[in-house]
């Protein structure tokens, strides 16, 4: 594959659970498969992604068995997962510093992104609008065109 975009972890979540998001994430994440777009993350994904179903058990949203085969799903996507070294960490700050933010986590995303000179897609509608560039992009809402 010769094209990579980054995949924040809530598009992998919404397309592991029925809500209002799954169809666009699952019809993003089926057109970069088809495009032979590689998914690729900070490594940070992986916690986001588990405490995201956690958290959805706690507030009662999923039970655990469907929590497990959320996680299953999220896992079957097949993000590649990126250890940030000292450089994407310094870029991090950057972003973060950039976006007036207390927390680092989005900005692990975005510095990755950069990095790859890829897309970075995500449900993040502020940060889209924050970051206002034409690399980072939101996943359409329901009955938006992509």
């Amino acid at each position: 594959m010769s094209a990579s975009a980054v995949i924040d972890a809530a598009v992998a979540v919404h397309a592991a659970v029925d809500g209002p998001r799954l169809e666009p994430c699952l019809t993003l994440l089926r057109r970069l498969a088809l495009d032979d777009v590689r998914h690729t993350a900070p490594a940070l994904w992986s916690f986001e992604v588990a405490s995201a179903f956690s958290k959805l058990v706690y507030f009662g949203e999923l039970s655990g068995e469907e929590a497990d085969a959320a996680l299953e799903g999220c896992q079957a996507l097949g993000v590649e997962l990126s250890n940030p070294d000292l450089e994407d960490q310094r870029a991090a700050l950057a972003w973060s510093r950039r976006l007036g933010r207390a927390s680092a986590y989005d900005s692990f995303y975005l510095a990755l992104a950069e990095r790859l000179g890829c897309d970075l897609w995500t449900t993040d509608l502020k940060l889209v609008r924050a970051v206002d560039l034409p690399w980072v992009r939101a996943v359409p809402e329901s009955g938006e065109a992509g």
